[in-house]
Order: C-alpha cells, then sequence, then structure tokens
C-alpha cells in the first residue's frame, strides 16, 4: 500500500489529475483539515509542480533519480524489522521532492502497510510511526 495524502484525497475523484487554478482551494483546504501535519507551504509547492497525486511525484524522474541516490548509499534492510527491504518510505512529507537521506527509511512491504495503519488509525503521526512500529520487534 503505497498512498499518502494527496493520493488518498484524489482517489476519490477517480484517480484523475484536477485543474490546479480551478481547485486548489478545495484541494488546500481538504489536506490541511485532514491532514495538519503538511504545511500551506509544502501542499502549494506539490500543487505548482504538477504533482496532484503523490503517485505523480513517485512516478516522476526526480524521484526515480533521488531513489536510486539513496539506494547507492543505504542497504536495503527493513528500518523496522531488518528483513529485505524493497521500498523507501517518507517520515515527513514537509520535505516532499527535496528529501534529505535523514528524512526516508528502507522498509518491507509489512512493515510499510503497518506504518501506514498506524497512522490512519491516529495512534502515530507519521514523523514517529516507524520508530512507534520498530519497537513491536524489539520488545
Amino acid at each position: 500500500m503505497n498512498m499518502d495524502v494527496l493520493e488518498h484525497i484524489m482517489g476519490k475523484n477517480g484517480g484523475s489529475r484536477i485543474d490546479p487554478a480551478a481547485s486548489a482551494g478545495w484541494l488546500e483546504k481538504r489536506v490541511l483539515r485532514d491532514h495538519p501535519h503538511i504545511s500551506k507551504k509544502n501542499l502549494s509547492k506539490i500543487l505548482k509542480r504538477g504533482w496532484y497525486k503523490y503517485d505523480d511525484y513517485i512516478k516522476s524522474e526526480k524521484w526515480i533519480n533521488r531513489r536510486e541516490r539513496y539506494w547507492d548509499n543505504h542497504e536495503r534492510i527493513c528500518y523496522c524489522c531488518e528483513e529485505f527491504a524493497p521500498s523507501i518510505h517518507h517520515i515527513t512529507y514537509k520535505t516532499l521532492g527535496r528529501e534529505p537521506d535523514c528524512d526516508l527509511r528502507a522498509v518491507c512491504n509489512d512493515c510499510h502497510e503497518g506504518i501506514h495503519r498506524l497512522v490512519k488509525s491516529g495512534k502515530a503521526q507519521l514523523e514517529v510511526a516507524h520508530s512507534t512500529w520498530k519497537q513491536r520487534f524489539y520488545k
């Protein structure tokens, strides 16, 4: 499950791209209401870049290059359970599009889904969900 705020919201719109000029006000209000950890400044940057869905960014050349640089410097070991990690997960969306390594974590599919469940249930904010999930393995 590779969802975040914008993908989740846009999925309700059939996953289609929207006209940012016509819909930015609605989208901004919706995102900020449902996901207060995303700043107005960040949301504005995301919309200006044309990443109306998280998927748009993940498929972009910018992310593909960023992901490769991350894997060049990090092992594919899950941050939480130490199993093979095929995915990179953002620990914050505040730096989306300009992520430093410290804002990314290698995760396995099971831990990735578990982290999202924690955040979605309200039991942890995204910034601490990785550490919270990781604690399950070291009690």
